[in-house]
């Protein structure tokens, strides 16, 4: 299932996110002559920061999302060495090799890695680098158990059945562990490989921040068996309800695992 995002609010809301991403960013000593992809680019925050970091060289900003591509193009519509393409990135084709894959809180939401990352190897130069980090074992562990109560309570229990009463809820993610992954890139013949998962807590300032965050992001796979805007919105502020009578340690704040990727070809 493929889930349309809110791009504008995205980007008006996504600054932890793109924090991390930053980090991620400077653990490269760039040259500046990079061909570089970000892959799902999203509303274009880092592949601003990329292009700055290459100005003698290319970022390919590439997202499945239209509404995404759409604003990062709007954007960002006066840096020349940006090129934007709208595509799946497990199926990617560019018209040159690059030197380096950057992806900030994407591959979580692929849940074939292996298939993504021979994509990777293919479009790599012969000393290309991987600088990705996402979701990882156990990334929202706490959090996903209040979506899932909700979930199942009888409010909302049926929209997440078919005809027959039987569940129909499948989650969209994939959370890797570190000994899968770096067997996997082993296998596809990656080297100097460093992969480490890392907690990393968001904390936000109060309920209206959480709530908004969380429905735009977090919430997305949840509220889309949902019918109308309605029981979207009842939805979060069940969890909101849960968080505030139940689950007091998690407001307001979401406990985030990131699995760190880097490796050469």
């Amino acid at each position: 299932m493929r889930y349309d995002w809110d791009a504008s609010t995205y980007d008006r809301i996504s600054d932890v996110i793109e924090s991390w991403g930053h980090k991620i960013i400077e653990h490269r000593k760039w040259k500046g002559n990079e061909i570089v992809l970000d892959a799902g680019c999203g509303s274009g925050k880092l592949t601003k920061i990329l292009s700055i970091k290459v100005p003698y060289g290319k970022v390919f900003a590439v997202d499945f999302d239209s509404s995404m591509i759409t604003l990062a193009k709007e954007k960002l519509a006066k840096i020349s060495n940006i090129q934007f393409i709208k595509m799946d990135i497990s199926k990617i084709e560019l018209e040159e090799k690059v030197d380096v894959v950057f992806s900030n809180a994407v591959l979580h939401w692929i849940l074939n890695h292996k298939k993504v990352f021979e994509r990777f190897w293919q479009i790599f130069k012969p000393d290309g680098q991987l600088l990705i980090q996402c979701g990882g074992c156990s990334n929202l562990s706490k959090t996903l158990s209040i979506f899932n109560k909700v979930r199942n309570s009888n409010k909302f229990y049926n929209y997440f059945c078919n005809n027959k009463g039987e569940d129909i809820w499948k989650e969209p993610w994939y959370f890797a562990k570190k000994e899968d992954t770096e067997k996997m890139l082993k296998e596809i013949g990656f080297k100097n490989i460093q992969v480490f998962l890392e907690n990393k807590e968001a904390k936000f300032y109060n309920k209206e921040e959480y709530f908004l965050f969380i429905k735009t992001i977090v919430l997305r796979p949840y509220l889309e068996y949902l019918p109308n805007d309605m029981l979207k919105d009842k939805f979060a502020k069940a969890v909101i309800y849960e968080i505030e009578t139940n689950v007091k340690e998690l407001q307001w704040r979401l406990d985030y695992v990131r699995l760190n990727i880097n490796a050469e070809k």
